[in-house]
């Protein structure tokens, strides 16, 4: 990872705005608390309920806010997982080639996934019917790798980072492709509704950022985000969530600090209190403002954790 250059930026679009954002390193929230919600914790792809059913190394989660529905992405099946909040887990497809990145549209209620090998973006129905979207890259030569994870916003709009190449890939509804230059190293992209901004985590730099028209405007800078790649908003309040599995932690950004949200930074598979608590290698974050809720994929750990009382 780049060294952090800890500089003042200023905070645009959510909590806190104008305040200066700089390196923050606050202890673990003292309220939180985690617990499994379904997972065995062994490396398998069985459906069931709570620990009775078991994921493989799942790295990206995506929540459906009408039905209340999370879906979980398992690269190495590859397949689909459907999970309810009270742990019923099924699965959705195994129809997906090279899956990287997961999101879910709000327009037209359906699940895209991006595919690593062939540059691609497919689209899952809820019935778990898979098809070809858009392809990302025409390029002769071998296709940039789109990693991390995807997002949408309430026009249907997918994003989605190309890692190794250093962009950030804009589709259209009708598949209209465009690209902005980031810089390598970016991973995870959320919406915000509040000023309609798109924000990326660059885990090579340790940064939260947001996409503007002449590239990538850093808005928070630390240490803490260091080596993270899933992030998640919180419209109603401003916030963002992002996990760390370079730390095993789960962070928020919050009136423009970055605060330690769970996890003592052990790798591990233990519920409880924030501070006692333990995550093997959290990448994919959701958060549901209904239950004021979030919800993180231990790839690790072959689990989706759920943290409750952090606000």
């Amino acid at each position: 990872m780049a060294a952090i250059v800890v500089v003042e930026l200023f905070l645009a679009g959510c909590a806190g705005a104008g305040a200066p954002v700089g390196s923050h390193t606050p202890g673990t929230s003292p309220t939180a608390v985690v617990f499994t919600v379904a997972g065995s914790g062994t490396a398998a792809s069985v459906d069931g309920s709570g620990t009775g059913a078991s994921f493989n190394a799942p790295t990206d989660i995506a929540f459906d806010t009408s039905t209340g529905v999370l879906y979980v992405l398992e690269p190495q099946t590859p397949a689909v997982r459907a999970l309810t909040v009270t742990g019923t887990v099924s699965t959705l497809t195994h129809g997906i080639s090279s899956p990287a990145g997961l999101a879910y549209n709000p327009l037209d209620a359906n699940l895209y996934v991006s595919e690593s090998a062939t540059s691609a973006i497919a689209r899952v129905t809820t019935a778990g019917v898979v098809s070809h979207f858009a392809t990302v890259s025409t390029s002769p030569l071998p296709p940039p790798e789109i990693l991390g994870e995807m997002s949408a916003d309430s026009t249907g709009n997918l994003y989605v980072t190309e890692n190794r190449a250093g962009n950030v890939v804009t589709v259209t509804p009708s598949m209209s492709v465009t690209k902005l230059g980031a810089s390598p190293g970016v991973d995870g992209s959320c919406f915000d509704p509040n000023d309609n901004g798109v924000y990326v985590i660059n885990q090579a730099a340790g940064e939260l950022g947001e996409i503007t028209s002449s590239g990538v405007a850093r808005v928070a800078d630390s240490t803490l985000l260091q080596g993270a790649v899933g992030i998640a908003y919180d419209g109603a309040n401003g916030d963002f969530y992002v996990a760390n599995p370079s730390t095993n932690q789960i962070l928020s950004i919050s009136n423009a600090q970055v605060h330690v949200v769970a996890g003592n930074g052990s790798a591990g598979e233990v519920d409880g209190g924030a501070s006692s608590a333990e995550f093997n290698g959290p990448t994919g974050i959701a958060y549901d403002s209904s239950m004021h809720a979030l919800f993180v994929t231990d790839a690790g750990g072959n689990t989706v954790r759920r943290i409750t009382s952090f606000e």
